[in-house]
């Protein structure tokens, strides 16, 4: 999950492993994807199991990763991907 010309700094890698929870974005519901729909710079909205290696770029294990076709636009203050988070 890597986004082109980001410093180090700005990125998070995260493995997906046989455990993670794998969605696409699609009419404003989450449809239930697999690692197979996963894609090199491909933009997605993840979350991480919680423990995170203290190494540049920081690295740990995703819990959920869900495929989005655009960019949120963050309409309406909304700031936060928790809509994108299968747990809220």
């Amino acid at each position: 999950m890597r986004r082109k010309n980001l410093p180090d700094r700005d990125r998070i890698y995260l493995t997906v492993t046989e455990e993670t929870s794998i969605f696409r974005m699609q009419d404003d519901d989450l449809i239930p994807a697999s690692s197979e729909d996963l894609g090199v710079e491909q933009l997605v909205a993840a979350t991480d199991t919680g423990e995170l290696a203290t190494s540049c770029p920081p690295q740990g294990l995703a819990d959920s990763v869900v495929i989005l076709d655009e960019f949120p636009s963050f309409e309406g203050g909304d700031s936060s991907l928790e809509q994108y988070d299968p747990a809220f």
